[in-house]
């Protein structure tokens, strides 16, 4: 969620910046979850329809599941990551990093890279967009 509103908060500044006009809907990819939980699934639903997403569902491995979503949208060439240095992996990543040798070949980007725990947990979309209600409310 947090990459997301960052995302929709920097395409307005930018439409607002170039008076360009902002997409109808956002190309987005979920890599579902061998058992998701009912509530997760509810959130996702409650995303697209707010945030008017473009969702690509996977139910594969995460690995095949880029390969068939960089397939099936071969101009995607970047992909937004939400790995901070904290986390497994994440020691040694920088902001632009291509993927890892055997895995389909995109650019990743992790702008919260150097984030913290708690600023992760601070950014609700309340906050920054200030126009609708809040989906992780109840979360």
């Amino acid at each position: 969620m947090v990459l997301l509103i960052l995302y929709l908060a920097a395409l307005h500044a930018y439409s607002v910046k170039t008076s360009t006009q902002l997409p109808n809907t956002l190309e987005s990819v979920y890599i579902v979850s061998p058992h998701p939980f009912p509530e997760v699934e509810d959130f996702v639903q409650l995303s697209i329809d707010t945030y008017h997403l473009d969702l690509a569902r996977y139910a594969r491995s995460m690995r095949q599941a880029f390969e068939d979503y960089l397939h099936d949208k071969s101009h995607v060439k970047a992909i937004f990551v939400g790995t901070r240095r904290t986390d497994p992996h994440g020691a040694t990543l920088k902001y632009f990093d291509p993927t890892d040798r055997g895995w389909p070949a995109f650019m990743r980007i992790h702008p919260v890279i150097d984030w913290h725990y708690a600023e992760v947990w601070t950014v609700r979309p309340s906050h920054l967009l200030m126009r609708q209600k809040d989906p992780t409310d109840h979360l």
